[in-house]
C-alpha cells in the first residue's frame, strides 16, 4: 500500500522535514489544548509553548465563535478547534474500550420515483438548480457580450437566450462525450467517417455547444471570491443528499484529484496520485461509492481535523464508524469523534503524534502484533510483510482468521480486515468517465462537469437500490443520455440504393414543432424546388432528396 505524502496543512519544507525527523518523544500524561497541536500537529518540533495546561473547560463544537465563516464547504476556519485536556495513560488492558449502538437506518427520505434511469437522475437535477444555472448562464452571456474585449465577429455575437429544455439536451451531449473521447471537441462534429459520431451532431450544433460552455456560470455575485465559480453546486449536492438519503453505519473518507491546470491559486500536488496536478476533493462515502457529502479544498491552511468535522456535522450523536486512511487519521480526531458518539478506524503515520511510544517502537517478526489502550482508543501494529499500524475506538486487537486470495485462511487483526472491507468503494470512485481532463475546459467548468458525474454516480446507485432492478453504470448512463437527448428515429432504408447511401430524415431542432427542409438535389439541377425533410448523410453536404429522386439519383 503507497504512503501518502500529501499532509494537511504544511508546506513543502515541513512535509520533507516531517518524513525524515524522528519523532520527539514526550510523557504519556502531558495535557494538551486542541487548539495549539491542530495548528501544527504535522509538525515535530514543537516549542515549549504547546506544551500547556488549559483551565477553560470543554466546549460545545457545534457553537461558533465570531469570525468564523458560516460556510462549511470552503472555510478552512468553519469548524472551530474546542480546548479540552485529556490525560495519555497507555495501557495493555482493553477494558476501556466502549461501544454505541447505531440510532439509525439507511434508507430513501423521499418518495420512491418511477423506476427509470431518469427520473432518478433528476431527483437529484431538480428544477430549482437547473433554473438558477440557465438564469446564470444567460446573464454570464449577455456580460461577455457587453464586454469591450469581444470582438465584432466573435461568437458570443450568435447567442440566443438559453432555456431548461435546451440546456439538458446539452447536458445529453455533455454525458456522451465522456462515452466517445475524442482529443478534441470539433472532432465529434466532423463529417470525415473515422470520426462521424451522429447522435451528437444531430443533438446539437457544434457552434451552439461551444457558446453554451463558455457561458456557463454558475456565480454572478461576489466573483473576487476563489470558489464562487462552484459554490452553488457543492451547496445543492449535499443538501440534496442530505434531503434524499440517510446511509448506513459504516462510512470512510477519501481525497481524490480533479485534474486542472489553471492557475486556480488552490491547485495541490499529491505525489503518490494517479493525477498528480489539480483541485483536490474530500469525499464522505459509504462503503458502496455512494457520496453523501463533500467539500473543496480552497488551498487555505486547513487541518484535516475540521475537514472531518464539518463533512460529519450531521452525522455525529448517531453511532456510525468512520473509516479514514493516514491522511485524516490522528488521535485527537479519533478521541473527539468517540466523545460525540461516533466510532473510529483507520491506519496512522508511524510518526503520528501522541500515539503509544510502545507500540512506534516495537520490532515485530513477521504475523506479530502489539496494541495499546488509552480512554476507549487502541493503537496497534502488525506485521505482514511491513509494519502497519492501525487506530480504532470501535475493535480490539483481536487477530481473526479471513480468506486470502488463494483460498488459504490468514490471521489478520479485525480491525484492519474491517477497514479493506469498508475501505472498497473508493475504487468504483474511478469508473466515472468525465471530460475535466482537457486543457481547454476551464477549471470551474471542470468541477461543474464533475459534479455533475457524482450525481450520475448517486442516482445509479440508489436506482439499483431502491427500484428494484439492478443495470450497470454504463448502461444506466447511457439510458440518461438517451432521454435527455431529442428522439432519433431510425434511418428508411430504400429500396435500390448503394450500401451506405441511406435516408434519414433531418432532427427536430430544439425550440421547434417540425423539421426543417432542406432543397432536393436532383430536383434543384433540373430547375425545380422541391423542399424535403429526408437527407443522405453519406453523400457530400449530407444533400437533401425526395424518396422517388434519391433512388434514381444514387443509381
Amino acid at each position: 500500500m503507497k504512503r501518502n505524502t500529501d499532509f494537511a496543512g504544511c508546506s513543502s519544507p515541513e512535509r520533507k522535514k516531517l518524513k525524515t525527523e524522528p519523532y520527539s518523544a514526550c510523557d504519556s500524561d502531558i495535557e494538551f489544548e486542541y487548539g495549539d497541536v491542530l495548528e501544527d500537529s504535522d509538525r515535530d518540533d514543537l516549542d515549549d509553548d504547546y506544551w500547556r495546561s488549559s483551565d477553560s473547560g470543554d466546549s460545545d463544537l457545534d457553537e461558533k465563535p465570531e469570525g468564523f465563516s458560516d460556510n462549511e464547504e470552503f472555510a478552512d476556519n468553519a469548524y472551530p478547534v474546542c480546548s479540552k485536556s485529556f490525560n495519555l495513560d497507555w495501557v495493555d488492558d482493553p477494558a476501556s474500550m466502549q461501544h454505541y449502538e447505531f440510532t439509525k437506518f439507511e434508507s430513501l427520505l423521499v418518495a420512491a420515483p418511477e423506476p427509470t434511469p431518469l427520473e432518478y437522475f433528476r431527483m437529484m437535477l431538480t428544477d430549482e438548480i437547473l433554473a438558477k444555472i440557465v438564469e446564470d448562464a444567460n446573464n454570464n452571456a449577455l456580460e461577455i457580450f457587453m464586454s469591450e474585449k469581444t470582438k465584432e465577429k466573435s461568437m458570443i455575437c450568435q447567442w440566443k437566450p438559453l432555456t431548461i429544455d435546451e440546456f439538458l439536451v446539452f447536458l445529453g451531449v455533455l454525458l456522451h462525450m465522456g462515452n466517445v473521447k475524442m482529443t478534441r471537441l470539433h472532432n465529434y462534429w466532423k463529417r470525415d467517417p473515422l470520426f462521424l459520431v451522429k447522435g451528437i451532431a444531430m443533438s446539437m450544433g457544434r457552434n451552439r455547444f461551444l457558446i453554451i460552455l463558455r457561458a456557463l456560470n454558475f456565480c454572478t455575485k461576489n466573483k473576487t471570491e476563489k470558489l464562487c465559480r462552484i459554490r452553488p453546486l457543492v451547496e445543492h449536492f449535499n443538501k440534496t443528499m442530505n434531503d434524499v438519503f440517510y446511509p448506513g453505519r459504516e462510512l470512510n473518507m477519501s481525497e481524490p484529484m480533479v485534474v486542472c491546470w489553471d492557475r486556480t491559486g488552490f491547485h495541490r500536488f499529491m505525489n503518490n496520485d494517479k493525477r498528480k496536478y489539480g483541485i483536490k476533493f474530500h469525499l464522505l462515502k459509504n462503503p458502496g461509492g455512494l457520496i453523501q457529502k463533500f467539500t473543496i479544498d480552497s488551498g487555505t491552511p486547513e487541518h484535516a481535523f475540521k475537514v472531518v468535522m464539518n463533512l460529519m456535522k450531521e452525522k455525529l450523536n448517531a453511532g456510525h464508524h468512520l473509516y479514514l486512511d493516514e491522511y485524516y487519521s490522528s488521535l485527537v480526531l479519533v478521541k473527539e469523534l468517540l466523545s460525540k458518539k461516533t466510532h473510529c478506524t483507520g491506519l496512522v503515520e508511524s510518526n503520528c503524534k501522541f500515539i503509544s511510544e510502545s507500540v512506534r517502537t516495537k520490532k515485530l517478526n513477521r504475523g506479530e502484533t502489539i496494541a495499546s489502550y488509552c480512554d476507549g482508543v487502541m493503537v496497534g501494529k502488525w506485521k505482514k510483510i511491513r509494519s502497519l499500524m492501525y487506530i480504532s475506538s470501535r475493535y480490539e486487537n483481536v487477530m481473526i482468521k479471513v480468506e486470502n486470495g488463494t483460498k488459504e485462511k490468514k490471521s489478520k487483526p479485525v480491525a484492519v480486515v474491517e477497514y479493506r472491507k469498508n475501505m472498497s468503494g473508493i475504487d468504483r470512485y474511478n469508473q466515472m468517465q468525465y471530460l475535466s481532463d482537457r486543457k481547454t475546459i476551464r477549471w470551474g467548468t471542470k468541477v461543474f462537469v464533475h459534479i455533475l458525474e457524482m450525481m450520475v454516480f448517486n442516482t445509479h446507485f440508489l436506482f439499483n437500490k431502491f427500484s428494484g432492478k439492478r443495470i450497470t453504470l454504463f448502461d444506466f448512463r447511457l439510458s440518461v443520455i438517451k432521454d435527455l437527448l431529442p428522439s432519433m428515429e431510425e434511418p428508411v432504408p430504400v429500396l435500390g440504393m448503394p450500401m451506405g447511401h441511406i435516408l434519414t430524415k433531418r432532427p427536430i431542432a430544439p425550440g421547434r414543432r417540425h423539421a426543417l427542409r432542406k432543397k432536393c438535389k436532383k430536383c434543384s439541377r433540373e430547375g425545380r424546388r422541391t423542399d424535403t425533410i429526408y437527407m443522405c448523410m453519406a453523400c457530400p453536404d449530407e444533400a437533401g432528396y425526395c424518396l422517388y429522386c434519391s433512388v434514381i439519383y444514387h443509381k
